[in-house]
């Protein structure tokens, strides 16, 4: 796989290897994808949970219309 970088993002990557944080541009590519991932498991329990309390909300009107 290779991937195409803009010259800020690339001399932005190079500044964080040689300032030792990482080994290689390879190590923060997989942070950034690890990130990226955990990013959007939260942004899918996030509108699970939503939609959980948008059900509640509407079988609770359901149950107030009813009585």
């Amino acid at each position: 796989m290779e991937i195409f970088l803009n010259p800020k993002m690339q001399q932005w990557i190079n500044e964080k290897v040689d300032s030792g944080m990482y080994n290689n541009s390879n190590e923060i590519i997989l942070e950034g994808l690890r990130l990226l991932r955990i990013q959007e498991e939260q942004r899918h329990a996030m509108i699970e949970d939503l939609r959980r309390e948008i059900l509640m909300g509407l079988k609770q009107l359901d149950l107030d219309r009813s009585v």
